[in-house]
């Protein structure tokens, strides 16, 4: 288990500076019902990004667990392909070749 400072972040994301993610460039998607993500992480996330400029797109699917995108993909379809189409977006976005 991570430890936790004082404002309940996890020291891993309180350590994650400035200068670490002006070059940070990646879509968050996360299961809501993933037990080892809690909202409150990607709450903070969110704000560490805010805080530091980043421009970020984070999208929660309520209802998906961990590895909802690779293991269940089936059960979780509808979530499945919008995590995909953000990932393609993403790609598109960001592709420099």
């Amino acid at each position: 288990m991570r430890e936790r400072n004082r404002q309940g972040e996890s020291s891993r994301c309180a350590s994650i500076s400035t200068a670490d993610l002006r070059s940070l460039r990646s879509p968050g998607i996360f299961g809501g019902a993933d037990q080892g993500i809690p909202a409150a992480a990607v709450e903070t996330f969110r704000a560490v990004l805010e805080r530091a400029a980043v421009e970020h797109e984070i999208t929660t699917y309520p209802d998906a667990p961990r590895s909802f995108f690779d293991r269940k993909v089936d059960e979780f379809a509808a979530a499945s392909a919008g995590a995909w189409a953000q990932v393609r977006s993403f790609i598109d976005a960001n592709s420099y070749l």
